[in-house]
């Protein structure tokens, strides 16, 4: 892979490619980088990573600007795309960020920070440990990002053996509550979980980055291929809980999700999550990414998620390279400023 090289592409372009990768997620379509980019006061480039005639990855580039310096930071969530089928290729991942290094640092002077699409334990060392081979070194700049990966290939019955005593408990609960689930990708029923989470938050007091608000904007942004599924359980005829669910490449991503008291009495999460389990493996898809866990700051999340029979991991990254020369030193002084005048 001597003459691998980065090109930027056109939607059109884009489009074609991006459904052949296995890796892609939400942080990687076109609308979520543009959406994040406008929030951030970035620019948003959509790059293909080529070797020749053959295109090895795709890779969202946010790229934040130091004004006066000539500066800035290129960071990459979720990518660069490079896995095509269930197995990942490590030198393909490699030659990706060999080229994603040379064009944003050393031809275009930035800052590249990366984090890599998660994966099992296994393939999340290596990745990490192939960029740090590489040059790149960890940063404390960027979010790292831990999970529960959850893999649907087994059959349901041993899926759902493989949950914890207590998540079986609740989801038979749940079940025998007569609760109906209706599923799909309707404004209607988004509408819905946004009725639920309202009622939530007059209970718990939460931070979260990207609001539903900003899910609402994104949504009929979205390509009928990209499009958010909601869930919604209701207990005759009342709303229990909504989830928000992206199935994009082999994995089902939840990314929001809310019950009120109706909700808690009946179980609803759990039957909820079932029945995304239940659509995915129909649809598909190897593995069920729950969202992100932090124990310190969110336990109950923690130890709901924890108990589903999935595995925690947590992707490579975030790294970093840096530009040749003084600029970089410049750029990250900038950054540290920055962030000490948004904490206050």
């Amino acid at each position: 892979m001597a003459d691998v090289v980065v090109e930027q592409l056109e939607r059109r372009r884009w489009d074609e490619l991006v459904s052949g990768f296995s890796d892609l997620g939400l942080s990687q379509t076109w609308e979520y980088g543009e959406a994040v980019a406008a929030l951030q006061g970035a620019e948003c480039r959509h790059v293909a990573i080529r070797d020749g005639g053959d295109v090895i990855g795709l890779a969202d580039v946010r790229i934040k600007r130091i004004p006066l310096l000539g500066g800035g930071i290129a960071y990459i969530s979720a990518g660069p795309l490079t896995r095509r089928g269930p197995t990942p290729n490590l030198d393909r991942f490699a030659a990706a960020a060999i080229a994603l290094r040379q064009e944003f640092c050393d031809r275009q002077g930035l800052v590249l920070r990366i984090l890599a699409p998660v994966s099992t334990p296994e393939v999340n060392e290596a990745f990490g440990a192939k960029l740090i081979s590489l040059g790149f070194e960890p940063s404390d700049r960027g979010r790292s990002y831990e999970t529960v990966l959850l893999d649907l290939s087994p059959e349901l019955d041993d899926l759902r053996s493989s949950c914890g005593k207590m998540w079986r408990r609740c989801l038979r609960q749940s079940e025998r509550a007569d609760l109906s689930v209706e599923v799909g990708e309707d404004e209607s029923l988004y509408r819905n979980f946004l009725s639920v989470y309202a009622e939530m938050r007059e209970r718990k007091t939460f931070g979260i980055e990207l609001d539903p608000d900003f899910y609402a904007r994104l949504r009929p942004k979205l390509p009928e291929a990209e499009r958010l599924r909601s869930y919604v359980a209701r207990s005759n005829g009342e709303l229990a809980g909504a989830l928000v669910i992206s199935m994009l490449g082999d994995t089902a991503f939840y990314l929001l999700g809310a019950t009120n008291e109706l909700g808690r009495k009946t179980r609803a999460s759990y039957l909820l999550h079932w029945r995304v389990i239940c659509e995915a493996r129909e649809r598909g898809l190897r593995w069920y990414d729950l969202g992100g866990i932090d124990e310190a700051e969110n336990p109950g999340g923690y130890r709901f998620k924890s108990t589903m029979g999935g595995i925690e991991v947590r992707a490579a990254g975030p790294v970093q390279a840096l530009p040749p020369g003084i600029r970089a030193h410049g750029t990250l002084l900038a950054e540290t400023l920055y962030q000490r005048l948004r904490g206050r």
